[in-house]
């Protein structure tokens, strides 16, 4: 079997552009497969998110080819966005319109012995062109005997031992029997199959003892161990990284997932899908995203069905660090045409899903093809929505009890440098028509307007706005999780609603377009630990829980205070707690209505002998505080080539202490933090490229909440 890619640079000409000042009909432009529409309309014409709607596009090449009569050449396509016909030597051979199936198109009777051309016709028909595009690998496979089509390679616990399940979907073009070598730990396995012709399934196993694998584990439960195999079928070679882990639905829930025989309480957000980059490769900024999702204590990501499936890259990178992936199906069943797909061998992907009318007919069909993950029928109930402009708070989120709450969140303006390419300048109007083209949905800046003046005294310049939309982003989050997470082992699961953007938006995520951390991904790390203090305001009552999501019970000291905005204290109590694995423990309610809510704030301070962790809260709207000036002072100093720290202290009480690093890009150790003039506070930042440390001293700026409303 031979393999010759069609990847690289095709030429993109424009069939049907209607009513668009900048692209004309017959204008054509170089497109890198694989890739999509719109970052080649960016590279093209120099300009940000082109939106499109029944525009129609054709893509061509041309290829050379040894044609060998004895063979058949079949024509590979995987991940097609779009509907799209295909022809080769201007014969059509056939039609594309499921992203989830990997099309293989006989194409043995259409080519010819060298030059050859080949040309794809699609349509863009959302209004968003980055959905549209070509974005696996477009091969062309010449084989004698038969054709891999696709496969999966699954370890099964089978009582003291794992089963390692390889499934092979075969098209057989004659009655014949193949050899299979499977290599695992030093270990040759050989397995005799025998094709039949046509589209078949075949499967081979063997085992493995228990005791001579190690567990791969969600992030912050364990390690990830995986181990090489490589399965051979004559001249056709699979080389894989699999793992061994267990995953149960807990019976007595609706949904609590049982990783390695552990309940474990899962946290974490959704996935918008990767961005559309130049070659569409797994960009660093990708990996990025998912190394910041893994450092902020956070163990699952859902891939709704909007999204599809990732690339193999996406997948290796979350075996690796630890993610768990819920994967939602498609909604249709006419969709999932897929048997195998080799997705399917990556054990972060720990949850199917599937909501619609098909659900069921999906949920028999992946039990009988994946016995290893658990599947899950979407529920209303799992997700967990505010109208903000009717005058609910985030309070109003403890009104839903779910056992596994699915989606959940508050749009906010991205970081300034986001801002300014929305703009494409610095003079930034943040209600301009321009930024409400950048909604992810309608009326999210009525919303964060609404919200601003309902809360705080209204600023005047910008960057105020931005830091308040986004505290508004992180407080709201923090207290829809702490109100959850408070009510673990009922409660086994929250993930918010989406980490990242995948174009220039005003948003629910956590990171912005270009990478860069929100406050919101800064309070997840805190709210997400696993060993934490839960402090939150519940019908006009303060609330204090002590949570443990760890695999072991802990004993922690809970020191609840009350101080004045002065700094001067009020009351202090001391609670020792004995916190069960995965449980959360009431310590303390107070009634709020017999304390002066606007002259004090309220903190609790959770210790054991391994970790320090602080919570803070005001106990009235910010607008109606007696907040002092803090004077908050900031020390810098470089301690590497991309490393400075960063010593922050304050006169005064100070609340939501935000840094921002200006043009410099980078992440903070902390931020989003209280300052008290007795605790100081020491934060690394560490910057992408090499530091220039005058230049992040000049651009730093620091927003607090009382600069931000005077």
């Amino acid at each position: 079997m031979e393999r010759q890619s069609l990847n690289g640079k095709w030429k993109l000409i424009a069939l049907s552009i209607e009513k668009n000042p900048i692209i004309k009909n017959d204008d054509i432009l170089d497109m890198t497969i694989p890739g999509g529409l719109n970052q080649t309309l960016i590279n093209q014409y120099k300009i940000e998110n082109i939106y499109l709607d029944n525009s129609k596009w054709e893509l061509k090449r041309e290829f050379n080819i040894k044609k060998n009569d004895a063979e058949k050449v079949f024509l590979r396509m995987t991940r097609v966005k779009s509907k799209a016909s295909l022809m080769i030597n201007d014969e059509e051979i056939g039609y594309m319109e499921n992203e989830y199936k990997s099309h293989y198109f006989d194409i043995s009777d259409y080519i010819k012995d060298g030059d050859n051309t080949i040309s794809i016709c699609f349509e863009s028909l959302r209004r968003n062109t980055s959905a549209i595009g070509f974005f696996g690998d477009i091969d062309l496979i010449a084989t004698n005997d038969f054709l891999l089509r696709d496969y999966s390679i699954i370890p099964v616990k089978t009582g003291s031992a794992w089963n390692i399940n390889t499934k092979l979907e075969i098209e057989s073009f004659i009655d014949k029997e193949i050899l299979i070598i499977t290599v695992f730990k030093e270990r040759k396995i050989e397995s005799k199959i025998n094709l039949k012709r046509g589209i078949g399934i075949y499967e081979i196993s063997f085992a493995v003892k228990d005791e001579s694998v190690d567990l791969w584990w969600p992030n912050g439960y364990g390690k990830q161990h995986l181990y090489p195999i490589d399965v051979s079928l004559g001249d056709v070679k699979i080389e894989r990284f699999i793992a061994f882990r267990t995953v149960e639905v807990k019976k007595s829930k609706n949904l609590a997932l049982v990783i390695n025989g552990k309940a474990l309480f899962m946290k974490g957000a959704n996935w918008s899908g990767t961005r559309d980059l130049p070659n569409n490769q797994f960009s660093k900024l990708d990996a990025r995203y998912l190394e910041a999702f893994a450092s902020a204590n956070m163990n699952m990501i859902r891939i709704p069905n909007c999204v599809g499936y990732e690339r193999d890259e996406f997948y290796n990178r979350c075996d690796r660090l630890g993610i768990a992936i819920w994967q939602m199906l498609p909604d249709k069943i006419d969709e999932e045409e897929y048997t195998l797909l080799e997705i399917k061998s990556h054990p972060s992907i720990v949850l199917w899903s599937a909501e619609g009318k098909d659900a069921q007919k999906l949920e028999r069909r992946e039990k009988e093809l994946d016995p290893s993950r658990p599947f899950y029928i979407e529920r209303e109930e799992n997700h967990s929505h505010v109208n903000w402009l009717s005058g609910d708070d985030s309070d109003a989120y403890h009104k839903k009890t779910p056992d596994f709450i699915t989606q959940f969140g508050l749009a906010s303006y991205p970081n300034k440098q986001t801002l300014i390419d929305i703009a494409k300048n610095d003079d930034i109007n943040l209600t301009s028509i321009e930024m409400e083209q950048h909604q992810e949905k309608k009326r999210e800046i009525e919303e964060i307007f609404a919200l601003i003046a309902r809360n705080f005294n209204m600023p005047l310049s910008n960057d105020k706005l931005i830091y308040l939309s986004q505290t508004l982003q992180a407080m709201a989050v923090t207290d829809a999780t702490m109100g959850w997470r408070a009510m673990m082992p009922y409660t086994m699961g929250t993930l918010f609603s989406s980490l990242n953007d995948i174009y220039p938006s005003i948003s629910q995520s956590s990171i912005d377009y270009n990478g860069r951390a929100k406050l919101l991904h800064y309070a997840a790390k805190r709210f997400f630990s696993s060993l934490t203090p839960l402090l939150f305001i519940e019908n006009d009552k303060l609330v204090l829980y002590a949570s443990n999501d760890t695999l072991s019970d802990e004993e922690v000291e809970i020191k609840l205070k009350f101080r004045y905005f002065n700094g001067k204290k009020k009351e202090s109590h001391v609670y020792n707690v004995k916190v069960p694995s995965m449980t959360s423990v009431k310590v303390k309610e107070v009634d709020l209505k017999k304390i002066d809510r606007n002259n004090l704030f309220a903190y609790a301070k959770m210790q054991n002998k391994n970790i320090i962790r602080e919570r803070t809260v005001l106990l009235a709207r910010a607008k109606t505080l007696k907040l002092e000036k803090p004077e908050i002072k900031a020390e810098i100093e470089q301690i590497g080539a991309r490393k400075a720290t960063i010593k922050l202290s304050s006169s005064k009480p100070a609340f939501f202490v935000s840094m921002d690093s200006g043009s410099t890009d980078g992440i903070f150790s902390d931020n989003f933090i209280a300052l008290r003039p007795t605790a100081e506070k020491n934060i690394i930042f560490d910057s992408q490229d090499d530091l220039d440390i005058e230049k992040l001293k000049n651009e730093l700026t620091i927003m607090d909440l009382y600069s931000a409303m005077n």
